[in-house]
């Protein structure tokens, strides 16, 4: 029976979770592969950067189209006569999208809030 020299890579609860064979190589073919792992490490760094910034940009248009669906909804009461009309609320509103204002959440109607809630599952 030939045996192979491995290197085994352990789970938290001691099981095997990777599996390497293990080789003997020369100095200058270890500084090639050590260059070779930290570029690869360099690369896997970088995708993960840009997935982590895509995935915060969804994350901002997914807020903003909540915020405008919640807002659709309270529009619709408020014309329905279901709700009070909050001047400042419109205002506010108005000015985040067409001025670029800043929107703050401390002076959402309470109906809005519940609408908001409602829309992102909670």
């Amino acid at each position: 029976m030939k045996e192979k020299l491995v290197a085994i890579k352990y789970d938290s609860v001691n099981k095997c979770e990777e599996l390497l064979i293990v080789k003997n190589v020369q100095d200058n073919q270890y500084k090639t592969l050590k260059n070779e792992e930290n570029e690869h490490k360099e690369f896997e760094l970088k995708k993960e950067q840009e997935l982590i910034k895509k995935v915060n940009e969804n994350k901002e248009k997914i807020t903003k189209l909540e915020y405008i669906i919640a807002k659709s909804i309270y529009d619709n009461f408020v014309d329905r006569g279901l709700l009070e009309d909050n001047a400042e609320f419109q205002q506010m509103f108005y000015d985040m999208i067409f001025n670029k204002g800043e929107f703050d959440i401390t002076k959402l109607p309470k109906e809005f809030e519940t609408i908001l809630n409602y829309v992102r599952g909670y």
